[in-house]
């Protein structure tokens, strides 16, 4: 199962987005609120989440493994674009 949650400001605050689904998730965050303003996520799945900082899953990313949480992401913060979830490392 894939389970996401990310947020507009550090620490879980602000705006949230949650994303559910039985199969890998590929999604462009470019509809949502959220695109460019990612600061904190928590990665329910037990596959790990990149996170891109351009469309269609390229440029700079940060991965979060499956099942951790990240309450501030540091120089990547207000940077994704785009998101997946895979196995094994970005």
């Amino acid at each position: 199962m894939y389970y996401v949650c990310l947020w507009e400001d550090a620490d879980y605050h602000g705006d949230r987005y949650e994303w559910y689904a039985p199969t890998a998730i590929d999604v462009d965050i470019d509809w949502w609120n959220g695109d460019n303003e990612i600061s904190s996520v928590k990665n329910y799945s037990t596959y790990d989440l990149c996170l891109y900082d351009n469309d269609n899953f390229t440029g700079d990313r940060v991965r979060i493994p499956a099942q951790k949480t990240s309450t501030n992401l540091g120089d990547f913060n207000d940077q994704a674009e785009s998101f997946k979830t895979k196995l094994g490392s970005c």
